[in-house]
């Protein structure tokens, strides 16, 4: 809701309020009885009805999309995730719903899969999409396609849950590289495209999502909001604070939530799970003869420890960090719910002999040095300044309770 509707909402709610409290207190008896008036009749037959009308709409209200209005938006997002074919079922299909039904649409939703699971996924004889090569204007992997080849909706098998058939998604077969599979190929294919040099390609928004959170109506527009106020960061709602140990601790203050925030708060490592913007121009970089590459676009093979290729929100926050791009996490009108039923990411690191903490540790203690760049440290208790930052309680109950309008809107559809 925009801030001048809901300072408009608040005080109309007030004024009914003491308007009605007004009426209680000041009621008198009356001494002597009256037959009853076809006005007053009207008046206690119309008045519970307004008051319940009143608070019908006061509770609709919590809805985050209630009374939105938005301009024009002429640099709409392209929202980048990946899925494996054993995810596919109801939670996928919750969650690219949500995404379909955001209050400031997506230009494209893009869905990358592993080529093995093409087969599983597409009818027999289905035709492979042809690539076409274009002209490269940043040196890049060879190991990525030339372009990205959509497929076509007509050959989905029908175990494909009916959102991915959606005119805005697009599905893409391509080489595993782990969970950043969900943003590499986007990057790839804008810059490597005959327009990946023109400034309005390397300042187009992407954002980031995962395939078992449905996300809120705004969560789009949330990020896009901050994004254009901020243009030169990374903006997201869920994240980490680093502290200067270096080791990962989830059970502390580090974790920071869009939906306890009063104001931005500058965090060390942004998280995909709620959502986060980035753009193609903040992975672009000068070498010492002043051509241009694209360093993450090597990752993770580029990060000298295997734990790497499984915590993509680290490395690529410490790609950010080592680039001197500012990552944010912006107040946000409504949390997400997580739908996962399929825990795929702690599967892969129990068959390579590791788990969640340890992989997050190693890989934060990798990318010290750009830490130490972006000289945002954190001590492991929040003190004062932090705290300035967050919303207070009553905000942070009405955000939790428009989660679960939101949840209840799931259910009963």
């Amino acid at each position: 809701m925009p801030q001048s509707t809901c300072s408009l909402w608040r005080s109309l709610r007030t004024l009914v309020i003491l308007c009605l409290l007004t009426r209680f207190v000041n009621r008198k008896p009356r001494p002597t009885y009256h037959p009853p008036t076809r006005r007053s009749i009207a008046w206690r037959c119309l008045a519970p009805l307004a008051i319940l009308g009143f608070f019908a709409l006061s509770l609709s209200s919590l809805h985050p999309t209630f009374l939105h209005t938005y301009p024009p938006d002429s640099r709409r997002a392209i929202v980048s995730l990946s899925t494996t074919a054993d995810r596919f079922g109801p939670d996928l299909d919750l969650a690219i719903q949500s995404l379909l039904l955001q209050t400031v649409p997506a230009a494209e939703i893009r869905v990358h899969m592993p080529i093995g699971d093409r087969p599983l996924v597409m009818r027999p004889g289905s035709h492979p999409p042809v690539a076409v090569a274009s002209d490269v204007s940043v040196p890049i992997d060879a190991a990525y396609p030339a372009t990205m080849a959509w497929e076509d909706s007509a050959g989905f098998l029908p175990s494909v849950p009916p959102a991915l058939r959606a005119s805005p998604v697009k599905i893409v077969f391509v080489e595993d590289r782990g969970p950043a599979t969900k943003f590499l190929y986007t990057i790839h294919d804008l810059l490597s495209g005959p327009k990946g040099a023109d400034p309005d390609t390397r300042e187009q928004p992407i954002i980031v999502v995962d395939d078992d959170i449905y996300y809120p109506p705004t969560m789009l527009e949330t990020l896009l909001r901050a994004g254009r106020r901020n243009p030169v960061a990374a903006i997201a709602n869920r994240g980490w604070r680093v502290a200067a140990d270096l080791v990962w601790n989830s059970g502390s203050d580090d974790l920071v939530w869009s939906v306890a925030l009063a104001r931005e708060y500058r965090v060390g490592v942004i998280t995909a799970n709620s959502g986060y913007l980035i753009r193609p121009g903040f992975f672009v970089a000068r070498d010492s003869v002043g051509g241009e590459t694209v360093p993450i676009l090597a990752a993770p093979a580029n990060v000298g420890i295997a734990s790497a290729f499984l915590v993509d929100d680290i490395w690529i926050s410490g790609s950010l960090a080592a680039r001197g791009v500012p990552r944010y996490i912006v107040p946000a009108p409504c949390g997400d719910l997580d739908i996962s039923r399929v825990h795929t990411l702690e599967d892969r690191m129990a068959r390579r002999g590791t788990d969640r903490a340890t992989a997050n540790t190693e890989t934060l203690k990798w990318f010290k040095d750009a830490w130490l760049g972006d000289d945002v440290w954190y001590n492991r208790r929040l003190d004062a300044a932090d705290r300035a930052a967050f919303a207070s309680g009553l905000t942070r109950v009405a955000r939790e309770v428009r989660r679960w309008v939101m949840w209840l809107s799931i259910v009963r559809s």
